[in-house]
């Protein structure tokens, strides 16, 4: 293969899709205001009030004194029978096992503990041990309240000191817990994923049909290039523009709307990478198949927002059914989304995206067989 040809052709395509007024339109214009739009649209919500599970066995009258206690410090209670870790149950903020019955424990005077989990100790847990001590006391004072009432406690037992049950603080990781991406977190990767597709499967692949259509492809083959090299150099062709746009994106994202690509900045660009070469894939499958520019254009376009929709471009996979989540994996741009949110939202290693990236990388290994395989059957 003549390296020489193969990088002069190569550049040569890449120049001339640059030359194009809509390439400039889409891939370097209208992310700008796309990635904008959907940050400021879907930015965080307000700060919600802490979440606290209270797992509570046996309820009695005494549990409600306890949860009346902390939604009246501002607290966000769910109360559950028992924790068996259920996605249905919020593992944000605070976990308190309550005792069962833990009104008729404090009459009875049998030893009752209360059980705080917290991922990590600090004010916050501090504050919600008070709270929890307060409704202890304020119950053991209704308690004797009523004794009173009844006429059943000697006056000795107003001098003996007021304890409260024991309650017992731990800071531990109780199941595991994400931030949602929101705001220009979820619009940056989003829109990044997306306008690399749409520069590859698009603006590329519209640009290889017209240059088959017109007959560029086989005059090339009457220079001294082989076959192979006319079709390889398709491929880094088209590579290098999803490349291009990849790291144009990086670019406006740190500059224009202050994102860093995270602590691993080389794994963020292998899994684009990676995502350019299952485009780059598709792209000349379908200029190999597809027989006109307005094909290739409408196909282009349905299947960039289609994956896009699909693959949590546009929402996070995080707020997804199960059953679409198990789709938005399966697919490419689902892969990039997912491990691009690990490293630039949840900033975790590199060790959590290579899968990610071996998928893609295999996905595209296929896709360029077919696709070299199609491209040399048409230009024969």
């Amino acid at each position: 293969m003549n390296l020489r040809a193969l990088s002069a052709i190569a550049l040569t395509d890449l120049r001339r899709s640059f030359r194009r007024k809509d390439t400039i339109l889409w891939l370097l214009l209208m992310p700008l205001p796309y990635t904008w739009f959907f940050g400021v649209a879907f930015r965080e919500a307000p700060e919600e009030p802490t979440p606290v599970t209270v797992v509570v066995p046996s309820p009695d009258a005494g549990t409600a004194v306890l949860t009346d206690a902390l939604g009246k410090a501002g607290y966000a209670v769910t109360t559950v029978p028992e924790w068996n870790g259920q996605d249905e149950y919020p593992k944000a903020g605070f976990r308190v096992d309550l005792p069962p019955a833990p009104g008729a424990a404090l009459l009875e005077g049998r030893p009752a503990t209360i059980t705080v989990r917290a991922r990590e100790a600090g004010p916050d847990l501090g504050r919600l041990e008070v709270e929890l001590r307060q409704g202890t006391m304020e119950l053991r004072a209704r308690a004797l309240a009523a004794l009173l009432e009844t006429g059943t406690v000697s006056p000795g037992a107003l001098g003996r000191p007021l304890e409260a049950p024991p309650i017992h603080v731990e800071a531990r990781d109780w199941g595991p817990h994400r931030e949602v991406p929101a705001g220009f977190k979820q619009s940056i990767p989003g829109n990044m994923v997306m306008f690399v597709l749409m520069s590859v499967l698009v603006t590329g692949a519209v640009r290889l049909v017209q240059d088959r259509e017109l007959g560029h492809l086989r005059r090339m083959l009457s220079w001294p290039v082989s076959n192979g090299t006319v079709v390889t150099a398709q491929f880094l062709s088209l590579g290098l523009l999803g490349l291009v746009e990849a790291v144009y994106f990086l670019l406006v994202a740190r500059l224009i709307f202050g994102r860093s690509p995270g602590p691993h900045p080389w794994a963020v660009v292998a899994v684009l990478a990676a995502l350019v070469a299952v485009a780059t894939g598709a792209a000349v499958l379908l200029a190999s198949i597809l027989r006109t520019l307005r094909q290739a254009v409408a196909t282009g376009l349905f299947l960039t927002l289609v994956l896009a929709a699909l693959g949590g471009c546009w929402w996070p996979l995080e707020i997804m059914p199960g059953w679409l989540k198990t789709v938005a994996l399966a697919l490419p741009t689902g892969q990039a989304m997912d491990a691009l949110v690990r490293l630039t939202v949840w900033n975790e290693g590199t060790a959590s995206v290579v899968p990610a990236i071996l998928r893609l990388s295999l996905l595209a290994a296929v896709l360029a067989f077919a696709a070299a395989r199609t491209l040399r059957a048409r230009l024969a």
